[in-house]
């Protein structure tokens, strides 16, 4: 029986993140339609500083006319995908190395990492950033995950909304320690119903997603991770990634009765991957493993079902 170091480990999540940067950055599988749209642009920026400026600055980061972004992104998006998994793994004391080769290849591929490298690259970015800022909160290392929350802050538009889930989640858990299936479910209906009346009365584009529309499925899974989380209430304070997953599955849907379909998808695919690994991380462990694997399997099925890997040019 083979078994995770911490070396072996970090040294594999190198490798293969610099190998994934690689392939999507010569265009392997092709570029995504943002892409060829605004990301090809040498050093692209057209938000201001106090938006998703830092997005820009990377993903279209450009030396001697040679497009660097998709190569920064990519690395970027791989490691801190390699770090979740490991973290997540440790967690339910998952050691076997096979596993967490398997998962995190088959996790790379997927919709919202995989389209994250020349598509929705931004967004990866925040994603990224963020899940990195929440590994390093649950090691104690508090001035690297406030960086890596900062870094996710400025790197898209869904990133003050991705911020703010921080602050939530870290407030409760620093000062909220009861167990309390109530009081939790009193914050967040009371946090859902300020950000619906204050999106109402906004001038907010209310639009529909081009080609398949995800709106519905993620009110599933929200509907069904808001009681799933409450079910098993007692393990909510125990790890803040149970937290989040809560406070978005219970406060995002405010963007879906707006009809703001398009942003509600952006901040559900910034979450899917934890959702999914918070889902089978409450079980034992032979039974997270195997919904691990069916849950990345069943996204991995969706991401080629549905054209996106297609959709590279």
């Amino acid at each position: 029986m083979k078994f995770i170091t911490k070396i072996k480990t970090s040294e594999m999540i190198l490798i293969i993140s610099i190998l994934y940067s690689f392939i999507m950055g010569i265009g392997l599988f092709g570029f995504g339609t943002d892409y060829h749209t605004s990301y090809y642009k040498p050093n692209y920026n057209p938000s201001e500083w106090s938006k998703d400026f830092l997005g820009w600055k990377i993903s279209t980061f450009t030396i001697f006319n040679y497009n660097i972004g998709v190569y920064l992104t990519s690395f970027i998006l791989a490691f801190s995908t390699g770090k979740l998994i490991f973290f997540f793994l440790n967690l339910n004391r998952v050691s076997s190395i096979f596993i967490f080769f398997v998962i995190y290849l088959i996790e790379i591929f997927t919709w919202p990492i995989f389209q994250s490298t020349s598509n929705a690259m931004r967004q990866g970015l925040t994603m990224s950033f963020f899940n990195l800022s929440i590994c390093a909160l649950m090691k104690n290392e508090n001035r690297k995950s406030i960086i890596y929350i900062i870094l996710a802050f400025f790197s898209h538009t869904s990133g003050p909304f991705v911020f703010f889930i921080y602050c939530l989640s870290r407030l409760y858990n620093l000062f909220l320690i009861k167990k309390n299936f109530l009081f939790l479910w009193v914050i967040s209906l009371f946090i859902f119903s300020i950000l619906f009346f204050y999106l109402s009365n906004g001038n907010y584009e209310k639009n529909r997603i081009i080609g398949y529309d995800f709106g519905l499925a993620f009110l599933l899974i929200n509907i069904f991770m808001v009681f799933f989380l409450s079910y098993n209430i007692k393990y909510i304070t125990n790890n803040i990634f149970y937290l989040i997953s809560f406070f978005v599955s219970f406060i995002s849907p405010s963007l879906f009765f707006l009809d703001m379909f398009w942003q509600y998808e952006r901040i559900n695919m910034i979450f899917l991957i934890t959702h999914i690994l918070v889902f089978g991380s409450l079980y034992k462990k032979k039974q997270t493993i195997f919904i691990w694997f069916i849950g990345f399997l069943f996204l991995l099925f969706l991401t080629y079902e549905t054209g996106m890997y297609a959709s590279f040019k």
